[in-house]
């Protein structure tokens, strides 16, 4: 049985320590690194019926530095070789991670690790000794919204500004900002401009339904409000 420790990172220098962190780890198993998730799934096409490999993504310092990383974290499960990956590990090495990307990594059942200011023995210890969480700690997979806030935020995404929104819903600016302080809150993030920057990963995360309606607001009986439709 062959089995790999495969890495997926744009980021070169990354490619290059975490190859020779695992190498220097797991000597009897083979580390393959890519640069691009097109030839990851090109060589997953080729690999033996009897091979298994534990992928890990490594994401950039500034978590919105490049969000060709999340369409990664959503599509990963999809494309890849489900009977040979052993697990997926995304690596990050950022204080600061949002809820809906600890929601998108807990839905398709990567593990998180994050790695920021720890030596290469702790990294090791972390990525592979302490592979199962606390019993104690649950796992968030879904982040719910109420029936307002999920209006705004499909609003928002479909480029909608706070004076459209509010216009649409024939409520004050004051009011259109309390829905989104709430939404921005809730889905961990920073500032107003992060959800716009993010609105695929957001429309992906819809469609995937790890952000949702609260169930209470989900009877026919229940007049919309006015929503976009989603291309």
């Amino acid at each position: 049985m062959d089995t790999s420790r495969v890495i997926l990172s744009r980021c070169h220098f990354s490619n290059i320590g975490l190859r020779h962190l695992l190498a220097s780890t797991f000597h009897k198993e083979k580390i393959i690194s890519f640069d691009d998730q097109k030839n990851l799934f090109a060589w997953v096409k080729d690999i033996k019926k009897d091979s298994f490999y534990t992928l890990y993504l490594v994401l950039p310092d500034s978590i919105y530095s490049n969000i060709i990383y999340f369409h990664w974290l959503i599509s990963l499960k999809r494309k890849v070789n489900h009977s040979a990956i052993s697990e997926i590990i995304i690596v990050y090495h950022s204080d600061i991670f949002p809820e809906l990307f600890s929601c998108i990594c807990s839905h398709y059942k990567h593990r998180l690790v994050n790695i920021n200011n720890l030596s290469n023995e702790e990294i090791v210890k972390k990525m592979h000794i302490q592979r199962h969480p606390s019993k104690n700690k649950i796992d968030k997979k879904h982040i719910e919204l109420t029936h307002m806030e999920f209006c705004v935020l499909k609003l928002m995404i479909a480029g909608y500004t706070i004076d459209d929104i509010s216009a649409a819903h024939n409520i004050k600016p004051k009011t259109t900002y309390t829905y989104t302080n709430n939404i921005m809150k809730l889905l961990g993030f920073n500032s107003l401009k992060k959800i716009y920057s993010c609105g695929e990963i957001i429309k992906a995360s819809i469609e995937n339904e790890i952000i949702r309606e609260k169930k209470k607001y989900n009877s026919r009986t229940y007049l919309k409000a006015y929503v976009p439709q989603m291309a």
